[in-house]
């Protein structure tokens, strides 16, 4: 019992900290932050650009990061760009990236010099078993999923029509339907 009211008392302990008012201004009250680093994206839309700073650790810092530490996230930052432009269908980009050190906040700057072909989908096979293949209303939502040949690949349209096949599933009484495979396969050679 002594164990279990310490765990308590030592999580509360730690909560408690979780809920400390923001540093505020003694001038006017506003609250305070801390500058984050700049990230800036060139050679893409929007959409790709806000999707390469959500992926990149780097624009969560802030302007006091260490120098040093700065390289090693450099390193990280190739493949979480990769990994951005890839959930858009882009496997095979070119990029770079730079870090400028020298002012009072780091600027990082990823230059986007090539996308490469977008890839698209070669082949769709989606199977529905059991007594839902039978379900008019099921087989409708179905078809009307937007994975089909020739449609760009794009990670999260793909995760769209598994929860929208889950979501139907659910919705029309099918509570143990499961996906037995579900696999969505890139030929790096074709990206």
């Amino acid at each position: 019992m002594k164990y279990f009211s310490l765990v308590v008392t030592m999580c509360l302990l730690v909560g408690c900290s979780y809920f400390r008012p923001a540093p505020t201004d003694e001038a006017n009250g506003a609250i305070q932050t801390k500058p984050k680093l700049v990230v800036e994206v060139e050679g893409v839309d929007d959409a790709l650009a806000d999707n390469i700073k959500a992926h990149l650790t780097l624009s969560k810092k802030y302007c006091d990061v260490p120098r040093a530490y700065l390289k090693a996230l450099k390193k990280s930052a190739n493949e979480e760009i990769a990994s951005a432009l890839a959930a858009y269908g882009y496997y095979a980009a070119k990029f770079d990236i730079a870090i400028d050190s020298t002012g009072d906040c780091p600027v990082a700057t990823v230059n986007v010099t090539d996308l490469g072909r977008e890839s698209t989908f070669t082949a769709v096979d989606i199977s529905i078993m059991g007594e839902a293949n039978t379900d008019p209303a099921f087989m409708a939502v179905v078809e009307a999923i937007k994975l089909k040949p020739g449609s760009p690949l794009k990670h999260r349209s793909y995760e769209k029509a598994k929860q929208t096949l889950s979501s139907i599933a659910a919705e029309r009484g099918y509570f143990d339907a499961r996906f037995i495979k579900s696999r969505l396969e890139i030929n790096p050679d074709a990206a």
